[in-house]
Order: structure tokens, then sequence, then C-alpha cells
């Protein structure tokens, strides 16, 4: 059930009056009399077939366990984007408590498919934001990619003490708790709190757990899980200060155990020269555009794909041939739909060279294009750029991109990027440097006060004075005077430097899973002091905020400053920062934006305090 404080669509009660056992084609809800249903559900009765989940000869622990193929769909799906075999044997145990594996079941209460989202409404609107605009919403194969693209978006905390009485939960977060968990029984209860939400008195957790549980043991054995313990977005975070050895990085960064799908083989077969012979002209690894393409295209399905050959969505720019379409755009209040004029090509070659012009066309992205032989860090810096607000986009697309390379290795398509003789040199750096090396990395340093800065760079801000056009690709939409943001969206004080602040810290850290906080920017780290989640200390981290009002952080008024650390970076006197800023020459215009250097000197004896919070990824 997709809304806390409701009861489970079946509450499992009602299903567990034909048969625990996962069967192909569970029994119809019609058998059951709306009488008999209310009457379970609202006693919270379990049936004697599971009245003890420790000898009970119903779903988990009967000796004639049988896989579902619409089970086996949805684990395939949660593979290839990444997600561990824990996490999704959590989630099978859910879908079986709500649906039984039916994508057309529906409840008296308006839930219904394989989530039993509430309301029904909820299916139609996303596939109709996500290219699905043609498929019913009982389209099981479109719900299991609601199911997967919604795994992270959808949680939320409400039922989080419940779940602490249960389980150890990671972060104070329900979704950290699902995505790392190496137990099915944990996994389940997570992804029941924070994901499904049902009644609490009636959600049935056994059934839920055990179901999982026996995913986990017996019914997963033919599915590939690539994500480890969770699929984290940034699990190249332990090699902090190792040079990476991209001799073959395309090559050995898939193992030759992925399993490939047709769907990678037909794909691969119809556009992988196209993405080849992008990458090479513009310095892109080609393993990761497929691997996009793939994922924001629906495998090439989407109306914008088929009509308009545009396969990354792509919005139109400076008179661009555009068509209007439905999507989705996510502030802290929530998602909610709207129209894009996105771009149209003329071919599938032009929509793939319309690609690569757009990344080489955007200075974020520099960082990114030195990543050209390594297809996996080449998607991190996207992400870490703002090309996505999806918190799974890199272990999605890493999947993804793993089954691309494994196909094309195997059947010896293209030579991996790693040695392809590409036809322009990579963009330099911040401090007039290029190539393909680490330079982004984030490590740990200490400083003579004991504290510990970062060195690296988030990439993506200019480093010179300018207007705010360039935030245009990012997911606040900002390339007018007039485009308020997403995430932070008031202008009633111009283009301030807390309106840039917020927005900025959205475009590096996506937009889930934290909110903005009040208060003139010299006061903004003063206010976050104590908050749940939230860090101020005086070590910089590439992606922090700084706020204070002391020079030369002094802003008029009294009211101080505030900005975002773009890059760390090694100074005689312990560190320097460079900060990207709105406001900068104090007219609050769309041209206001500021960069510059600062070092740890210059803010020595200040109030400046830098901050963060725990559920930024990057």
């Amino acid at each position: 059930m997709r809304s806390f404080g409701k009861m489970a669509a079946m509450g499992m009660a009602g299903l567990l009056l034909f048969d625990l056992t996962l069967a192909v084609g569970v029994t119809s809800m019609s058998t059951v009399s709306n009488t008999a249903m209310m009457s379970i559900r609202s006693n919270g009765c379990t049936p004697t077939s599971a009245k003890d989940d420790s000898d009970s000869e119903g779903a988990g622990s009967s000796s004639d366990f049988k896989s579902n193929d619409v089970a086996t769909k949805i684990a395939e799906a949660f593979a290839s984007a990444g997600f561990s075999k824990a996490a999704t044997a959590g989630v099978l145990g859910n879908v079986y408590a709500e649906s039984g594996f039916v994508a057309d079941r529906g409840s008296g209460d308006n839930g219904y498919g394989l989530g039993q989202w509430t309301p029904r409404s909820k299916i139609r609107a996303w596939m109709d934001a996500n290219g699905l605009e043609g498929t019913p919403d009982s389209d099981e194969d479109g719900q299991i990619k609601m199911l997967v693209a919604t795994a992270k978006s959808s949680f939320n905390n409400h039922y989080l003490s419940n779940a602490k009485s249960e389980i150890t939960v990671k972060n104070d977060s329900l979704y950290d708790t699902w995505h790392d968990a190496s137990d099915p029984e944990v996994a389940a209860v997570a992804w029941m709190a924070g994901w499904e939400r049902p009644n609490w008195a009636s959600r049935n957790e056994d059934v839920r757990k055990q179901v999982a549980k026996d995913y986990y043991s017996k019914g997963l054995n033919g599915v590939s899980f690539n994500g480890g313990g969770g699929g984290s977005d940034d699990d190249g975070g332990s090699q902090c200060c190792f040079q990476t050895d991209d001799s073959d990085g395309a090559a050995s960064t898939a193992s030759d155990n992925v399993t490939v799908t047709n769907s990678v083989q037909a794909y691969t077969d119809k556009y992988g020269q196209a993405a080849f012979d992008v990458g090479k002209k513009y310095g892109i690894p080609y393993e990761a555009i497929l691997g996009q393409s793939a994922v924001e295209s629906a495998w090439g399905a989407s109306t914008l794909t088929t009509k308009y050959h545009n396969f990354f969505g792509i919005k139109a720019v400076n008179g661009q041939k555009s068509v209007s379409m439905g999507t989705k755009e996510c502030n802290q209040g929530g998602c909610y739909d709207t129209t894009g004029d996105f771009a149209v090509y003329d071919s599938d070659e032009d929509g793939f060279a319309g690609y690569g012009k757009f990344i080489i066309g955007n200075s974020r992205y520099a960082a990114a294009l030195q990543k050209r032989t390594d297809p996996h860090a080449y998607i991190q810096e996207l992400k870490n750029a703002g090309y996505a607000t999806d918190g799974n986009y890199v272990s999605t697309v890493w999947g993804v991109t793993q089954q691309f390379i494994a196909y094309i290795k195997q059947n010896n398509k293209f030579p991996p990027s790693s040695e392809v003789e590409f036809d322009t040199a990579p963009p330099a750096d911040a401090d007039g440097s290029s190539g393909d090396s680490d330079s982004n990395t984030t490590c740990p340093v200490r400083n003579g006060d004991g504290g510990d800065a970062s060195y690296g760079s988030v990439g993506g801000a200019p480093s010179k004075d300018g207007d705010f056009s360039w935030m245009c690709s990012g997911n606040q939409r900002i390339c007018g005077a007039n485009d308020a943001g997403v995430f932070y969206p008031h202008l009633e004080f111009g283009h301030q430097c807390v309106w840039y602040a917020w927005n900025r810290l959205a475009m590096i850290h996506g937009n889930e899973g934290w909110s903005w906080v009040l208060g003139n920017g010299g006061d903004i780290a003063n206010n976050l002091k104590g908050k749940p989640g939230w860090t101020v200390d005086s070590n910089p981290k590439p992606g922090d905020g700084i706020s204070g009002s002391g020079s030369p952080f002094s802003g008029g008024g009294g009211c101080g400053h505030v900005a975002v650390v773009e890059e760390v970076s090694s100074d005689p006197s312990g560190w320097k920062i460079r900060i990207s800023e709105g406001n900068r020459d104090g007219s609050a215009s769309f041209s206001s934006y500021g960069s510059r250097w600062l070092t740890k000197a210059q803010l020595s004896g200040t109030d400046c305090q830098f901050f963060r919070n725990s559920n930024w990824k990057n």
C-alpha cells in the first residue's frame, strides 16, 4: 500500500485465504467476498495456514515453494539496476504480500497493481511522464519499471520509530537500511516501513519476511546480482587516494559472469555503431552512452525516442526544433506533472550526435569528459554535475552498462574505450591541466589544527563570473532570468546568495532526502546546528555549503553570505577552496553569478562555517 496510515490492499490476510504457495497465477481476489475481506482486515486476524511463522506450511516454509515468473522479472529488473540480492528479496516479500505478483489486482480502497499504489492514478501519471503514454496502467512490465524507478524517491521515514523497535536502522534512514541490507528479512521490514507503508496494525509482517527469506535462499539462483551490498552510488569511495588503473577500464569493470539479455544484444546491434561513433568523436566512453540511452529511452521504446529520435530526454534550446511532452519535476514538496519542450532529431544517428554535442557544450561536464576511458567514473561524474536527480542513477545506469560491456567483449564488437583513439582532447581542468587523470578524487587530508579537509572537486560550476544560464541543463532547470529553480523556487528578492546556494546544492546532491532551512545567508550554518542529519564544522569538503558574516563573507545589511564549495585544494595555510555564489556583485541579478578562491588564512578568525547533510551522496 503506497500511502501510510492505510491498510495494505490485501492486508495479506485476504491473500492467505487461498494458498501461500508461490505458484504462478495466484487465485483472483474476486473469489473472496467483500464482506469477508473487510472482516478479516478490520480485526487483523491471521488465517490458520500461517498462524505460526516458524512451522507454517505457507509461503515461506513450504517444501513445495515455487518461484513466480513475475517475481523473477522484478528481480531481474532490480538486479540490472544494481540493487543487491537481499534488497531485492525484501521487495519481493512485500510485492507478494500486497498483490500476489498480479499487476491488475485492485482493492476496495483504490489500491492497484503490483505495489498496490494508492490512488491508482499514480501509475498512470508516472507512465505518462516516463514515455509510456500508450501503455495501460495494468501492464506488468511498466509497473516493474515504476517499482525500480521509485525505489528511492517513494521512501519516507514516517514509520521510522516503528521500524527501529524491530531492526537496526542505518543512518536514521529506512532507504539506506533497505538498500544496504545483507539480511532479506531486514530488507523486507525496511521496504515495508519506508516504501510500502501499510497500516502498521495489519501489516502482516511475518509473511513479508518469510517470503523475502525464501526468495533469497531458493528463488533467485538464476538471477545475476552485481550490486554487492546494495549498489551504492559511490561504490568507488573506498578507493580514495589510489590512482585508478585505466589500462583496460571498460573491459575489466564488467564481470564475465554478467547476464546478457536479448534486449542488450538487440539494442547493441541496432545502436552500438552510433554510440561508438559519437563516443570517439567527442571523447565519451561509448559503453556509458549505450547504458544511458537504454535506461532513459526505455530501451528505445519511449514515444520521445520512437517518434522524435531523442534517446536522452534532452530539452530544446536556442530555437531548436522541439515537441512539448509531459514530464515530471520535483521539489522539496514532492513531485508533480508538468510539460517540457524536448529536442527533436531527424534520425537515430542525429539523436546520438545531439547527446555528444550537449555534453561537450556544457562546461559543467568537463570533469566527466576527463573520464573518457572509464565508463563508471564518467557516469558518476555526470551525476555529480547534476545530470540526474535520482539517487540511484549511477547504480541503475551502471548495471545496464555492464551488460553492454560484457556483450561487446564476448562478441568483439568494438574495442573498449580504454583503447579508443579519440578525435578530440579532453577539456582542461580548472588549473589548466588536461588528461584522463583522477584529478577529482576526494581524499581526506589532515590539517595542522587537527581537523580534516577533503581535497577534490564536484565539477560543473564555471570558474569565472557570469550569469546562471549554465544551470539550465541541471535538475533545477534554470535557463533564464525568470526561472526560479525547482528545489528552492523563491525569487522574491532576486537572484540572492541563498536562492543560489540551495539550488546549487540540490544540483550536486539531488532533491531527495533533505530540505533547505530558513535564514539569511550568514545565519544558515548556525541555524543548522543541532538539526538532525546536519553537520556544521570548520573542515571543508567539496560539495559543502559555507555560511558566515565576517570578512571576506560580509554581506550587505548585515545579512552575511552563503555559498557552495566547488573545490578544495592544498595551500601553504592548510587548504584553499573555490566557491561558487549568487549575488556576487550585490545586484542580485541573473548575471550575478560568481566564483573565487579563498584560503584557510583568509577565513581564519571569521565566523564562516561549512555545512553538509548526511543524506547527501556526493
